[in-house]
């Protein structure tokens, strides 16, 4: 089970699938956000053979005055995830967008 959310609207994205959870009574295996300038994936526990994690997927369009506003600039990227049935989040290949 995923969720998604736009990655300036949750404070603490370490904390969100924990009360997103909690909020929408519904256990999440991932929480995945994005508009992020820089990477912190996070370990939330453990979900049987894999971890139940945050995956935060960068910028589409990098640097701009909001991000600049906060000193957190990046190159413009996207990411594509690789899954397994059993051991889930196993890969990710990022792009640069120039």
């Amino acid at each position: 089970n995923f969720i998604g959310f736009h990655g300036h609207t949750e404070k603490n994205q370490g904390e969100a699938i924990k009360n997103l959870t909690l909020q929408r009574r519904k256990l999440y295996d991932y929480a995945v956000c994005g508009h992020l300038h820089c990477k912190e994936n996070t370990t939330n526990t453990i979900g049987g053979t894999y971890d139940v994690e945050t995956i935060q997927f960068p910028s589409f369009c990098g640097d701009d005055p909001y991000a600049n506003s906060l000193h957190k600039i990046s190159k413009g990227a996207c990411m594509i995830c690789g899954f397994d049935k059993e051991f889930g989040w196993i890969e990710t290949n990022k792009i640069i967008l120039n």
